[in-house]
């Protein structure tokens, strides 16, 4: 069972403690039935009735405690495994490539940490419900053969003859399970695609209906699933139920025929099968739920196993080499990189780039909208790896390994940024500083910043792309790089920008790299370096 086996590897908790815990509280409740039983055969000897209050009132403490230190170790057992699943999967999602968070965007795609963890909770707590059920009836089958045991032969034959329906239902609602999964990530991703695209999509009512009706269609299909799990959950519950009254019926009506003394019991035999009408039940409805436990560990499994071939494909491990924080030259030499369709098409093809950097630069990049600017600045900063070629830093190669402490160099603005709710990764900031900037940027009248936190971040997309220049240049990394950043500020900004605060920062030593398309503000570059088609065209300007 995977559920078993997840905790074994992903806790230290006292497994074996946990299940004796809720078989003596399935134990102490069929004792239960026992002492009710048989007090109720002795009720005109108030002695015996007395000495079978105490024993109960114990068998009642021991079902109370065992069950809930079962229950509460298991939630915390689940709870740590959860914790330590979650957070070892969100430190590989944030060591991987790039390329594998490109080509899985989306929170769709990661609906295992969320979803299915709440799934694999509600497994553990059902497991402890089921071992609890199992050993209290047990315990009654036991005391039914006491009683009768041409009844406990009666029951035990019918419980053979449904316990392949049990387990063929098992199977069948754990396929189930895996289909729902499946088509409930594509519906998020659908779900996600409008969000992401809302603007594209209020502008084209052909393409907002047409993926409204993938939505639409993954969601009936889903929905189709669904009702099928539910009407065989449906089925479980009247089956089980069924189940009991034909047990009443065997031992009321047919089994007296046969075994006279039979009838001397049949009371205590027929409030038995009543009692455990409860824990049946209990096994039956959770048939669906161990096999969405199951279905839940194996896709929160799968995805781990495609971040790790992700990873392992790639060299973005943390390393122990120190970060680089200098540099005198950084160059490419026939760096060459493809995009390439899931069957191997090349799309796209950036490179060969032979390029050389000197510190202190101010270089402006221009080019076309898909010449390969971003990737080329993927491919500079370490982002991507390139299929051929190296990158050199002061003229030695930079090796894969390295790749995290090379990164460091760089602080970036993509013109896809993400603006953070804080400033992380700088514990020592001089809010003085940050107020220097902010008035610099000319938003001291738009935002305050305390407590590694901007007051206001409802700004408009140049105040925003002004923010995130000013976290990037708080963290000092020696190399700047601006991806269209003046594209949304206003003329006098732009002016501003280029004349005013880019000189600034290079007077500070940094070096500057600027994806632009301002012609009147070239002159301010050191060097413009045209892309086109992917590649440098020379001679660079």
């Amino acid at each position: 069972m995977k559920l078993v086996s997840f905790l074994n590897k992903e806790t230290k908790a006292p497994g074996l403690i946990i299940v004796t815990m809720a078989g003596l509280s399935g134990i102490a409740n069929g004792i239960i039935l026992m002492v009710i039983n048989i007090a109720a055969d002795n009720v005109t000897d108030k002695q015996t009735v007395l000495y079978l209050l105490v024993f109960l009132l114990i068998a009642f403490l021991v079902y109370v405690f065992t069950l809930n230190y079962a229950l509460t170790q298991a939630l915390i057992a689940v709870g740590d495994a959860l914790q330590k699943v979650k957070i070892r999967v969100s430190d590989k999602v944030r060591l991987t490539g790039l390329r594998f968070i490109e080509e899985n965007r989306g929170i769709g795609a990661y609906s295992a940490l969320i979803q299915d963890t709440n799934m694999i909770a509600e497994g553990v707590v059902q497991s402890v419900y089921s071992i609890q059920s199992s050993l209290m009836l047990s315990v009654t089958g036991l005391y039914l053969t006491a009683m009768s045991p041409a009844a406990f032969v009666a029951i035990a034959a019918l419980v053979i003859c449904v316990m392949p329906v049990y387990s063929k239902k098992f199977n069948k609602t754990a396929d189930e399970m895996k289909k729902s999964s499946q088509k409930e990530a594509d519906f998020l991703s659908y779900f996600n695609s409008i969000l992401q695209g809302f603007k594209e999509l209020k502008l084209n009512q052909r393409e907002n209906d047409d993926l409204f009706a993938q939505l639409s269609r993954v969601a009936v299909e889903m929905q189709d699933i669904t009702t099928k799990s539910n009407m065989s959950f449906i089925f479980d519950m009247i089956f089980s139920s069924s189940i009991l009254y034909v047990l009443l019926l065997v031992t009321v009506f047919i089994v007296p025929e046969f075994v006279p003394t039979h009838s001397d019991v049949i009371h205590s035999i027929t409030s038995s099968i009543i009692f455990i009408m409860g824990p049946l039940v209990m096994l039956a409805t959770g048939i669906p739920v161990f096999a969405k436990t199951e279905d839940s560990i194996s896709r929160l499994y799968e995805l781990e196993a495609k971040i790790d071939a992700a990873n392992l494909a790639s060299s973005h491990a943390v390393n122990d080499y120190p970060a680089f924080t200098q540099f005198k030259t950084l160059a490419m030499k026939d760096v060459l990189f493809h995009y390439q369709d899931k069957a191997g098409q090349i799309l796209f093809t950036s490179g060969p780039h032979t390029f050389n950097l000197h510190q202190g630069e101010l270089l402006f990049i221009v080019g076309g909208n898909g010449s390969g600017k971003s990737t080329f600045l993927k491919l500079l900063t370490g982002l991507y790896q390139p299929e051929c070629g190296f990158l050199y830093l002061n003229d030695e190669a930079v090796e894969a390994e390295q790749y995290p402490a090379y990164r460091e160099l760089f602080s970036i603005v993509f013109t896809d940024f993400h603006l953070f709710d804080r400033v992380y990764g700088l514990p020592d900031l001089d809010e003085t500083e940050v107020k220097f900037w902010l008035k610099e940027m000319q938003l001291e009248k738009k935002t305050r910043f305390s407590n590694y936190t901007f007051s206001n971040m409802n700004l408009s997309t140049g105040q925003k792309k002004r923010l995130a220049f000013i976290v990037a240049v708080l963290r000092k990394h020696p190399i700047c790089i601006f991806d269209e950043l003046a594209a949304d500020q206003d003329p006098q900004f732009r002016k501003y920008f280029y004349e005013k605060v880019l000189q600034d920062l290079k007077a500070q030593g940094r070096t500057i790299i600027v994806v632009s398309h301002d012609e009147q503000y070239f002159n301010c570059a050191d060097r413009v370096l045209k892309l086109e088609d992917g590649k440098i065209m020379n001679p660079v300007i």
